[in-house]
C-alpha cells in the first residue's frame, strides 16, 4: 500500500513522495501496543521509517553518547579503584557492598545529564545496567582472583608447616598420620573454594612429604657428628639388606636377625620405616639430595635405572595429556593456550635429549602443535572461513610435509576441521547463539537466563538481545536466536506444567513479554510457539493490568486446545465477516492497515478465545465485537475502536473518544513544537502553518486521526485523500499518550467550532 502524501503544507499530489510512510510496520501486536501503559517514545525511533532513526541520531543520541562514555570511565575508575583494595569482604556482599553504593551515585550523577525524556531516560537505564553489569563480573572476576590468591598463599604456609613438621626424624607412623590428616583437611577445604585440582594438590602433598623426608635424614645424618659417611652407608645398606627380604630387627624368640643400634643407627627406627616405604624413583629423589655417594646403594647404575624408568613414564604421561588435549579441542573447538605450550615444551625437552626417541612421539608432538595452531585459528570463524582453512590444510601445510595430506599432523587437523564444520553447521540451525557463547562471539555471565523455577534478571535479558544480534550478523543468519536450546526446553516445561496456576502462569508470560519487549514474538516463534503473537499479547495484557481479560483468553485457548468450539449457530466465516466490519471504516478502509498482519491475525484469535473464556452459552454477535474491542483496548467508555470525527479510530488505552476530539480540536503550533521537541527535532522545516492547523482544528469531517503504531497516530485529510506532512516532507506524527502528560488540558477542553466556508487553497 501506498499513501498520498501532502507536499508544500496543503496541497495534495499523486507524484512519487520523496519520503513515505510503510505500509508494513514492524510493530507489536495491537494487544501489546495499545495496552502496555507507558511506552517510552524511542518506540518511534525503533519502528518508523528511516527518517525517524536519521534525526534520532543527530540530536539525542548525542546526549547519550556522551552520558555512555562517562558511565564507562566512571565504573572503570571505581572497579579498578576497588580492585586494588584489600578488604574484599565488602566490596559485592554484605549489607551494603561498596560496588553497589558506588554504581548507584555514578548513575544517579551522570542520568542529571541526560534528556528528561522517557526515551533518553529508558535507554540510559537499560544501557548503565549493561555497563554495570559487564564491570560487575569483571570485578567479580578479580575478586574471585585474589581470593583465590590467599587461598592459595595459605595452602602454600600450611604445607611449608607440615613440612617442618614432619622433617623430624623421630616421628612415629601415629604421628605423621596425624600431620597428614590435618593437612588433607585443610587442603580439601582449598578445593571447595577454589576449585582447584584435586589431582595436583594430592601431588603437592606428596612432593612435600618426600621433601620432609629428605630433611628427617640430612638432620639424622647431621647429628652423628663426624661420622656422617659411616652413617649414610648404613642406611644404604640397611635399606638394601631389607629390600631383599633380610631381618633388620631381632626377632626375641628366635634371636634372629640383627638391630638397627647394632648397625650404629640408634634412634632410626622411625626413619628406616619412613624410607622404606619410598618406591625406587622416590627413594633415589630423596637419598640424592642427602650425600653424593648414592649411587651404590643398589649397585652400579641405579641412578641411570631410575632416570631410564623416568624418561620413559614421562613420554608415557605427556603422549596421554596430549591424547586428552586433542579430545578435548575436538570437543570444544578450542585449546587451552598455556597448556598446549608447557606440553609442547616437555616434549621437545624430551627429544632434544633423548635422540632415540621414536617416530610416534615426535608425530603425535607434531599433531598437538598443528591441530592447537588450527583451533586457535579457526575459533571465531564462520563458514565460509572455516571451508577456506580446510582447502588449504587439503592443499598441504608449510612445515608439515610436502603437498597434499601427507604426515599424520595434517590429517589430524583436516580431521578436527571437518568435523568442526559439521558441528557449525548443526549448532547454527539448532543453537547458535549456545555456539556464539562457546566460541567467543560473544560473552555472558550465567550459563542460563533462567533459574530452576523460571525466574529471570531483565538485566540479562537485555544483553542476550544485544548478543543474539550479534551472533546473527557474526555467522550471516536468516534471523536471530535468542534462547539457546536448552532454554528453550527450560522454558517450555515452566509454561507446560499443568499444575501451574492460571494467575502464575500468566504473571511468567507477562514478565518474559516485558522483558523482551519487542523481540518477544520473535522469541516465542524460537520456541516454537505456534500462537508466538498470541502468546506476547497475553503478557502484555497482563502487564497493562487487564488479569480478568487475559484469564477469560487463557480459559478459552484451553478448551479450544480441548476440542470446544464457540456455542450457538455461527460458524468461522460468521465470525470472521464481524471481524472484517470491526476493522473497516465507513469508506472500506482497514483502520489497522499499519499493522504486521500477524498482529492482525493474532487480534482474531484472541478475540475468539476471549469470547469463549467468558463462559457465553450461546452466540452473540454484539458480545463478541465487545471481546474484540476488549482485545484491543477497550475498557468501559476507553480505549479501543471509537468513533472520533465521526471516523473508526484505534484509541490508546485509558483514552475516551470525546478526550481525542478536544485534543484535535485544541492542536496549537506549541503542541507541534513540543512534538518535535519529544523526538528530538531542531529542523526549521518541521512546522504547520497557522493556517494549516486552525484548518485542522476546524474542518471535522475533513482531518481524521489514523492509527500508526503504538501511541502514534498521523492526521489524514479525507478530503484529498491525503496525510498532513511538513514541508520538509515528513508526516506530521503524535503521540497522544506523551501529549496528554504535556498539555492535559487541550485533551480535556471542549471548543465551540466555527467551521470555514471554504477550505485553504490547493
Amino acid at each position: 500500500m501506498r499513501i498520498p502524501l501532502y507536499t508544500a503544507q496543503s496541497r495534495a499530489t499523486s507524484e512519487a513522495p520523496g519520503r513515505s510512510i510503510t505500509a508494513r510496520q514492524n510493530v507489536q501486536l495491537a494487544a501489546q501496543t495499545e495496552l502496555a501503559k507507558a511506552a517510552p517514545f524511542s518506540a518511534f525511533a525503533d519502528e518508523v521509517s528511516e527518517y525517524a532513526k536519521e534525526r534520532y541520531k543527530t540530536v539525542r543520541n548525542n546526549l547519550l553518547a556522551e552520558a555512555d562514555i562517562a558511565a564507562e570511565e566512571a565504573l572503570f575508575k571505581l572497579r579498578n579503584d576497588l580492585e586494588k583494595t584489600r578488604d574484599y569482604n565488602n566490596i559485592l556482599d554484605g549489607d551494603n557492598p561498596r560496588w553497589m553504593s558506588g554504581s548507584n551515585a555514578v548513575k544517579e550523577e551522570i542520568r542529571k545529564k541526560v534528556g528528561k525524556d522517557n526515551y533518553s531516560q529508558n535507554y540510559f537505564n537499560t544501557r548503565f545496567s549493561q555497563l554495570e553489569l559487564k564491570h560487575r563480573f569483571q570485578l567479580r572476576n578479580e575478586v574471585d582472583r585474589q581470593i583465590q590468591i590467599a587461598s592459595a598463599n595459605n595452602y602454600s604456609n600450611k604445607l611449608v608447616q607440615g613440612e617442618r613438621q614432619l622433617s623430624d626424624p623421630s616421628l612415629d607412623v601415629f604421628d605423621r598420620q596425624r600431620i597428614i590428616s590435618d593437612i588433607k583437611v585443610f587442603t580439601n577445604g582449598y578445593i571447595s573454594q577454589t576449585g582447584a585440582s584435586k589431582t595436583k594438590v594430592n601431588e603437592t602433598i606428596k612432593a612435600m612429604e618426600l621433601g620432609a623426608a629428605r630433611n628427617a635424614l640430612t638432620k639424622f645424618i647431621a647429628d652423628q657428628r663426624g661420622s656422617e659417611i659411616t652413617t649414610l652407608t648404613a642406611i644404604r645398606n640397611a635399606i638394601r639388606d631389607g629390600r631383599k627380604g633380610e631381618l633388620l630387627d631381632t626377632n626375641p624368640i628366635t634371636g634372629e636377625g640383627d638391630s638397627l643400634a647394632g648397625r650404629g643407627l640408634a634412634g632410626a627406627e622411625e626413619l628406616y620405616k619412613r624410607l622404606t616405604q619410598l618406591d625406587d624413583d622416590e627413594l633415589a629423589s630423596v637419598l640424592k639430595t642427602s650425600a653424593s655417594d648414592i649411587a651404590s646403594i643398589y649397585g652400579p647404575g641405579f641412578e641411570e635405572k631410575a632416570k631410564k624408568s623416568q624418561n620413559n613414564a614421562l613420554k608415557t604421561a605427556l603422549t596421554s595429556q596430549t591424547n586428552d588435549l586433542l579430545k578435548q579441542m575436538e570437543l570444544t573447538g578450542k585449546a587451552d593456550g598455556e597448556a598446549v605450550s608447557n606440553l609442547l615444551a616437555s616434549m621437545d625437552d624430551i627429544i632434544l635429549k633423548d635422540p632415540t626417541v621414536g617416530p610416534s612421539f615426535r608425530n603425535k608432538r607434531n599433531e598437538l602443535a598443528l591441530v592447537s595452531t588450527v583451533a586457535a585459528t579457526v575459533r571465531t570463524a564462520d563458514i565460509d572461513d572455516l571451508n577456506r582453512v580446510i582447502k588449504d590444510i587439503r592443499d598441504g601445510t608449510q612445515n608439515f610435509g610436502g603437498a597434499g595430506l601427507d604426515t599424520e599432523a595434517e590429517q589430524a587437523a583436516f580431521k578436527f576441521l571437518t568435523n568442526r564444520l559439521s558441528a557449525m553447521t548443526t549448532a547454527l540451525k539448532n543453537d547458535a547463539l549456545q555456539w556464539g557463547r562457546e566460541n567467543g562471539i560473544v560473552t555472558e555471565p550465567v550459563e542460563t537466563i533462567f533459574d530452576e523455577e523460571g525466574n529471570f534478571d531483565p538485566n540479562l535479558i537485555a544483553l542476550r538481545n544485544v548478543n543474539a544480534h550479534v551472533v546473527e550478523d557474526h555467522y550471516n543468519l536468516p534471523e536471530p536466536q535468542y534462547l539457546t536450546k536448552n532454554e528453550v526446553d527450560q522454558f517450555k516445561r515452566i509454561i507446560k506444567k499443568k499444575d501451574l496456576n492460571p494467575n502464575t502462569k500468566l504473571a511468567f508470560v507477562a514478565d518474559f513479554q516485558k522483558a523482551w519487549g519487542g523481540a518477544t514474538p520473535a522469541v516465542f516463534t524460537q520456541m516454537g510457539e505456534k500462537d508466538a503473537h498470541d502468546m506476547a499479547a497475553l503478557g502484555s495484557l497482563v502487564n497493562a493490568g487487564r488479569n480478568e481479560a487475559a484469564l477469560a483468553i487463557m480459559k478459552g485457548m484451553e478448551e479450544f486446545d480441548a476440542g470446544l468450539k464457540i456455542p450457538g449457530e455461527v460458524t468461522e466465516a460468521d465470525l470472521f465477516t464481524v471481524f472484517t466490519a470491526f476493522i473497516t471504516d465507513d469508506e472500506g478502509m482497514n483502520i489497522f492497515s499499519d499493522m504486521d498482519p500477524d498482529d492482525l491475525d493474532a487480534i482474531y484469535t484472541l478475540a475468539k478465545a476471549h469470547y469463549k473464556g467468558r463462559g457465553i452459552t450461546e452466540y452473540d454477535e454484539d458480545l463478541f465485537v465487545q471481546s474484540l474491542n476488549t482485545v484491543v483496548g477497550a475498557e468501559g467508555d476507553r480505549g479501543g475502536v471509537r468513533e472520533v470525527r465521526n471516523q473508526k479510530t484505534l484509541l490508546p488505552p485509558e483514552m475516551t473518544p470525546e478526550e481525542v476530539e478536544n485534543f484535535m480540536d485544541n492542536l496549537s503550533s506549541d503542541i507541534v513544537a513540543a512534538m518535535n521537541s519529544f523526538a528530538g527535532e531542531d529542523d526549521p522545516d518541521m512546522k504547520l502553518s497557522e493556517e494549516l492547523i486552525n484548518d485542522i482544528r476546524q474542518r471535522n469531517d475533513d482531518y481524521v486521526l489514523k492509527y500508526f503504531s503504538s501511541d502514534e497516530y498521523y492526521i489524514f485529510d479525507l478530503s484529498r485523500n491525503g496525510i498532513v506532512r511538513f514541508p520538509n516532507g515528513d508526516p506530521f506524527i503524535v503521540n497522544l499518550f506523551q501529549l496528554q502528560k504535556e498539555f492535559p488540558s487541550a485533551f480535556t477542553e471542549e471548543v465551540r467550532r466555527s467551521f470555514f466556508t471554504g477550505k485553504i487553497k490547493e
